[in-house]
Parts: C-alpha cells; structure tokens; sequence
C-alpha cells in the first residue's frame, strides 16, 4: 500500500556526538524538563540505500540542494533475511522534511539472492513514484544501528538516540554483501522531530543539551566513503 505523508511534515534536527558518551545523554533525556519518556522499545533499524548512476541524490546533499531526496528500503530486526519492510522516498526541505512510503510484502532474501533477482521482486510491487526511481536506481549501501524512542510528556517533541552503526558497501557487487563492512565512526546520532508549528517549543527543547546542531546524514557520510 502507498502513503504519502506530506501532511506529516516535521522538523528534523541532528546532533552528533561520541557514542562513548551516550550514557551522559541518556541522562540529559531523563533529566530533562520536557520529562521524555521511552515511546518504543530500542531495535535494530536496517536500511538499503539507492541512488542513481551518476549519484544525483548524493550530490544533491553535498551541494546543499534545498529540495533534497532520499530512496531506501527500510526493514527492523537483527537478520539480513528474510526482510519484510517498505521503500521510503525521504524528501527534505531545509530542515523540514517527509516521506512516501509503500510496503513491500514479499521478503527480500538478501543472503541468497542477487541484486537481479531482488530488484525483481521491488519492482514486481513497487507503484507510481518508487516504480519510477528504482528504474534509474542502483544499491549503495546497506546500513544498520540500534535505535532508541523518546516523547516529550505533552507527546510533541520526538527523540532517537542512534548508536551501533554498521555499514556494507553494495556498489561493485552482482550479490548483496553483509560480510565485509566498510568503516564507521563510532558515532550517537540525536535526532529531534517535531511539527512545523513547534519552532519554538523545538528550540526551547534544544537548548537543554549542549551541543551544536549539525546537517548530518548517514547515508551521505558512508556513500562519501564509498565514492572517494
């Protein structure tokens, strides 16, 4: 089925900081003033990141491009396969971004099948805007990392503490490689979502952890490496 979440646009915000001291951030969660509180037990989140041939949407992001896209397919769980989940075109405007997304109901089996064999199976299921851009489409990377959930007390403000990134390089490979993986900083990703409307609530909830805001991407940073 096919969602357009254009009506859920929402801020997103990043820090960046060592996931040495993650703990120290686990408490500046719990002690804060907005009272944040587990929304969702902590899993493993996995994605399969595309891009064109000539990398458009890479070097959209490096460029600074205000409309910016992203294309994956996003599944949950600690395996590789079977993977049950749903493609996801990721738009950002600025620092406002959405998504579209349409489950795929048929797992990929990224152990024993080929690229061939798994884009089959996308598009076999894929509509209208994900049908259109796998076709100009090829994989890049696969990444994975856990995910902790916060809401605010009021359930406004949204917080996720990603930490444990693992990453395969998937750019010159017939087959899905998940053995050989490329390096990664051992980073903690701090994002904040939070409805348009909420600019202001949003800074006020900034404001209670010292560190920077940062345009950071995942897929950017890893595909940099892949690209270099």
């Amino acid at each position: 089925m096919f969602n357009m979440d254009i009506d859920s646009q929402r801020y997103e915000i990043k820090m960046v900081f060592e996931n040495s001291h993650r703990f120290a951030v686990e408490s500046w969660v719990r002690l804060h003033s907005r009272a944040f509180r587990t929304a969702f037990p902590t899993r493993r989140v996995n994605n399969l990141y595309f891009d064109t041939h000539s990398q458009d949407m890479f070097n959209d992001h490096i460029a600074g491009t205000f409309e910016r896209r992203k294309l994956r397919f996003r599944w949950y769980g600690e395996n590789f396969s079977p993977a049950f989940g749903q493609l996801e075109l990721k738009h950002k405007q600025g620092m406002i971004g959405w998504k579209d997304s349409q489950m795929i109901l048929k797992s990929l089996d990224f152990a024993r099948c080929g690229w061939q064999e798994i884009y089959a199976d996308l598009q076999s299921e894929a509509t209208g805007v994900f049908s259109e851009a796998l076709v100009i489409s090829r994989p890049i990377l696969i990444n994975n990392y856990q995910r902790q959930y916060f809401i605010s007390a009021d359930g406004m403000i949204r917080l996720t503490l990603d930490y444990d990134l693992t990453a395969f390089d998937q750019s010159a490979s017939p087959r899905p490689n998940t053995s050989f993986p490329i390096p990664t900083r051992d980073l903690l990703i701090i994002e904040f979502k939070a409805a348009p409307e909420l600019a202001r609530d949003l800074a006020d909830v900034l404001a209670e952890f010292p560190l920077p805001v940062e345009a950071y991407s995942k897929y950017v940073e890893l595909a940099g490496w892949i690209f270099q």
